[in-house]
């Protein structure tokens, strides 16, 4: 159990920036080399709060919003957005819960605008007990910033560092994440965000770029849950089109819209074009009566668009005669599009191909690449199993040269491309159908271009010689290789594999599993192991790793895991933290090599791996599709243990999943069964069903377990009983709802004895005093 308690200071921007800091440092962390060196970039001493802070951190992997955020208000200009924070609506909006929403085109500022929005509301809350600010700027570079779960995780944890004390809920939170690997359910999330908003009176969460969300509809449903379950919430986000806004959820409930007008928006195009030639190195020089002409050319033609004058300002650092400036300010493309399409046609012949590969790999890299790693990917031909030394760039900083303006620089060394709407140009169809369609990339053969790559760049590591820490110096992008060629390739293998290249990308897939044929698999493992993405060990031996099945499995690769089977490895081999190959693909919900290791004659074995069988596997993380597969299998006749399903009705119960414990139910599953307390999957799961879904907060299922006959006294594991279960966890619902039922309140056992020790040594006052109303003796 993480202990979390603390007494932070109720001053809100020192608690605003310390949280900043520590995602800043966690990120660093998560992107450095994973060894056990402590981090230098950080106070000399933090106290104990801070430090069980940055454990929670650590462990929940939130997405780093302040990075973001850092990055747009450096861009912000003096003077700008006064339209906005000063306005009539936003004060509104700022002194009474509400939704505002901006909206505007893609280039015109929203990024920026979005992070004055939040200084302004910062200086608001200082000082103001029981108010919290919350921020998270949606970023197509990311994986993690482009989904619901990212942003109730980013949210959560900023708010959680903004309380005196911290919720039961989010230890809970960060024992769900331990148990399950990372992976919970998004209704285990929103119920924690929810108790964490009640700490508050007053929350303002700011969204930036709801249109580069990967899941739109999702974010809009939890906003509208979150406006209707709580009066104190104001909402402020920013998006290109209202659309598909108002046909959502959010579109239920009442939204102010502001469409940012050009001449607001031009004003503050003004501005930035007028500092941008009093500061730059090169145009400050220029003549007053030519930077009044570039000023005026550029604020006339922007027509609303920033991203449009950072790159015709580009352009007119290159211009040394007062001829080409003007003749430079009269050829300007009248379109964002159009600039794009200047910038491609004048990157030099002989890099044209450099300036796609890295322009191919900063569209679909999982995260944002580093200076190091970037220019690295430039020596790596996919297939060949040698670097290209003699394409070396001399200085990784020319890769700002071969990209142009349409890749930047930021957070100290990360290439990112310069926008969003970059990456759109690229992959459009209108791109496809110029003369300039050999920059155009398409998902599924970048993707298998970029896992080539990486699975290439492993396969260097074929050598009997150990890693070290200068081996990440020697080769910038291991790192990244290890932990991402498979997120890569399983979105290359959508399109099947009948092409020759993908054949050929298949074939160096199998050599780096193939353990037989030198050291690759291994090193591959040292510096990165799917069982534990934070854990690097360059010291781990051949007997420590399972088989390539196994990872095959757990990480999803269909293809891969078929191929191993046809070459007749083991599909019972026991290894890895899930035991074997059926229990990894189940937890993941890999249904479809479920199937396959099924029919090649895997078996539901028990007492094997984290979650005892597979079965359990998919139960406890809610894998519907695997476990039905897995169930129909046990049914027929693959397994008839009843310890098997019992258990898995325990761990059913634990995930809240009623679909799946009504299922077993139906099938016979003993509603009463009781874990071994030998097999420690966790305490919860050696206990009832009953128990395991009390400790969770799945009041639903303790319901229905109820209705099927469940004891509510049931005797077992770690907290001895269902109401004791429910009393160390704090649910107070469902300590009433076991007492409503006969659960007796003063029954001895478990590790607190009683019910009322075990609220009150995790400090539940709520449910302490609810079980003294209903009798609870406190001499016990």
């Amino acid at each position: 159990m993480l202990i979390i308690q603390e007494d932070v200071s109720s001053n809100h921007r020192e608690n605003q920036e310390f949280a900043d800091r520590y995602w800043s440092i966690s990120y660093r962390k998560n992107r450095s080399v994973k060894t056990n060196i402590h981090f230098s970039n950080r106070r000399p001493v933090l106290t104990y709060a801070e430090l069980q802070f940055d454990e929670a951190l650590q462990l929940l992997s939130a997405p780093d919003p302040s990075i973001n955020h850092r990055t747009a208000y450096e861009l912000y200009e003096p003077t700008t957005c006064s339209w906005l924070v000063n306005s009539e609506r936003f004060n509104r909006w700022l002194n009474s819960p509400s939704i505002l929403l901006l909206s505007g085109i893609p280039g015109c500022g929203k990024t920026v605008l979005c992070s004055a929005a939040i200084e302004r509301v910062r200086s608001h809350v200082i000082g103001k007990s029981g108010v919290g600010l919350v921020y998270f700027y949606f970023d197509f570079h990311e994986e993690q910033k482009q989904s619901v779960e990212g942003l109730l995780l980013s949210v959560i944890v900023q708010l959680v560092y903004q309380q005196e004390k911290l919720p039961v809920q989010f230890r809970s939170l960060c024992d769900d994440f331990k148990e399950r690997r990372g992976k919970l359910r998004g209704e285990k999330l929103l119920k924690a965000l929810h108790a964490t908003i009640e700490q508050f009176r007053r929350v303002y969460l700011i969204l930036d770029a709801l249109d580069e969300c990967g899941e739109q509809q999702g974010v809009m449903s939890l906003i509208a849950n979150l406006v209707r379950s709580h009066a104190g919430f104001s909402i402020l986000a920013t998006s290109r089109d209202t659309t598909e806004i108002s046909r959502s959820a959010l579109g239920q409930v009442s939204t102010n819209v502001i469409y940012m007008s050009l001449d607001n928006v031009n004003i503050d195009i003004r501005t930035y074009v007028v500092n941008s030639l009093s500061r730059d190195p090169k145009l400050r020089e220029r003549p007053s009566h030519v930077k009044a002409e570039i000023e005026a050319a550029l604020t006339s033609g922007s027509h609303g668009m920033f991203r449009w004058v950072e790159c015709q300002l580009q352009c007119l650092r290159s211009c040394l005669t007062l001829t080409s400036v003007r003749e430079t300010l009269r050829s300007m493309p009248k379109t964002l599009t159009k600039t794009y399409d200047m910038i491609l046609a004048r990157i030099d012949t002989y890099y044209q191909k450099q300036a796609y590969e890295v322009l191919q790999w900063l569209a679909f890299a999982v995260r944002p690449l580093r200076l190091a790693e970037i220019a690295e990917t430039l020596i790596i031909k996919p297939g060949v199993i040698a670097l290209s030394e003699e394409d070396r760039l001399f200085s990784e900083f020319d890769i700002l040269t071969i990209g142009s303006s349409l890749i930047r620089i930021s957070n100290g060394d990360e290439v990112r491309l310069a926008h969003y709407s970059v990456k759109e140009y690229l992959m459009s169809s209108r791109l496809k159908s110029t003369a300039l369609s050999s920059f155009h990339i398409a998902e599924q053969p970048a993707n298998q271009y970029l896992a080539h790559a990486c699975v290439t760049y492993l396969l260097l590591l074929n050598r009997p010689e150990r890693l070290s820490l200068e081996s990440f110096t020697k080769l910038p992008l291991l790192n990244y290789a290890a932990t991402h060629w498979q997120d890569h390739a399983n979105i290359a293998f959508r399109a099947g594999y009948r092409e020759e290249s993908t054949k050929n990308f298949l074939c160096d897939i199998l050599r780096l599993m193939d353990q037989r044929q030198g050291s690759a698999y291994l090193n591959w493992l040292r510096v990165s192991d799917p069982d534990d993405w934070n854990l690097q060990d360059l010291s781990k031996r051949e007997q420590d790793v399972p088989k390539s099945l196994y990872y095959a499995s757990l990480l999803g690769l269909y293809i891969v895991t078929e191929a191993l089977i046809n070459r007749g490895v083991d599909v019972n081999a026991r290894g890895g933290l899930f035991g074997n190959a059926l229990q990894a693909a189940a937890f993941q919900n890999h249904h479809q090599i479920v199937y396959l290791l099924l029919q090649n004659g895997a078996e539901i074995k028990l007492n094997e791996g984290l979650h005892y069988s597979a079965l359990n596997a998919a139960a406890v993380n809610g894998s519907e599709a695997s476990f039905r597969i897995l169930f129909d299998s046990c049914f027929a006749g693959r397994c008839n243990d009843s310890k098997i399903v019992g258990s898995s009705l325990v761990a059913a119960a634990a995930s809240g999943n009623v679909e799946i414990v009504t299922l077993l139910l139906d099938h016979g599953a003993d509603v009463n069964f009781r874990g071994n307390d030998s097999v420690a999957l966790n305490s919860i799961l050696a206990g009832s069903p009953i128990a395991a879904a009390s400790f969770q907060g799945h009041k639903d299922v303790v319901q229905l377990l109820i209705a099927w006959g469940a004891d509510v006294n049931a005797k077992g594991g770690r907290y001895g009983n269902p109401l004791q279960t429910a009393s160390r966890a704090g649910f107070d619902c469902i300590v009433e709802l076991l007492l409503d039922y006969g659960a007796d309140v003063n029954a001895q056992g478990g590790v607190y004895k009683t019910a009322l020790q075990a609220a009150s040594a995790s400090g539940h006052q709520s449910t302490v005093r609810l079980l003294l109303e209903r009798d609870a003796n406190d001499t016990s």
